[in-house]
């Protein structure tokens, strides 16, 4: 026989996490993922491109974090890893898939204003970072305007001694399709 070897340790390296990203607001998204077994914490990192250079934001230990005070409209990319500490040391996973998300849009404000005794002018404050607007009429969609500077439209044809009920959602499909929460609801009678 040899004389022994030196003793060596390892640790095993943490797995990658997996990571959902979810709107909850215009200016927030969460970051969330599943615990990884023996991990001590994780790294977040987030750019606002996805080849670009990444920036760590959050180190914690819970598997999810609300990203707060971001801008409607931009998209931010995200990538995650787990460590386990050995001693003074991390021992690092590999990073998780980049994921992306866009803050939700804005919630719409309308106004009504009656033009005649059969249309009805349905009008809003310009939402920035949005593709289109879907309007509904009694819950059924009536327009979609992707001209996004536009902000009226005059719907015609009313019946007099009727109720209508106008909302407006703002979307944007540069990503995924993401909407704002629903306008106020208008009601108009004729």
């Amino acid at each position: 026989y040899s004389g022994d070897s030196m003793t060596a340790s390892a640790a095993p390296i943490p797995a990658t996490p997996i990571v959902t990203l979810t709107a909850l607001s215009s200016s927030s998204l969460n970051v969330s993922w599943m615990t990884v077994i023996g991990a001590s914490g994780y790294e977040i990192y987030r750019s606002t491109t996805k080849y670009g250079i990444y920036a760590m934001i959050k180190t914690l230990v819970g598997t999810n974090f609300t990203n707060v005070g971001l801008i409607s409209g931009k998209s931010y990319y995200y990538k995650v890893r787990a460590y386990r500490m050995v001693g003074t040391v991390k021992v690092y996973s590999s990073y998780s898939s980049i994921t992306s998300a866009q803050p939700l849009p804005a919630t719409p404000t309308i106004k009504t204003n009656l033009i005649s005794s059969t249309s009805v002018e349905i009008s809003w404050a310009k939402i920035s970072g949005i593709t289109y607007y879907d309007l509904y009429e009694n819950d059924v969609k009536i327009a979609t305007i992707t001209n996004t500077s536009q902000t009226s439209y005059v719907q015609t044809g009313l019946n007099i001694g009727l109720n209508y009920s106008y909302f407006l959602i703002a979307r944007n499909n540069n990503l995924s399709s993401v909407k704002s929460n629903i306008s106020t609801i208008l009601t108009v009678l004729q």
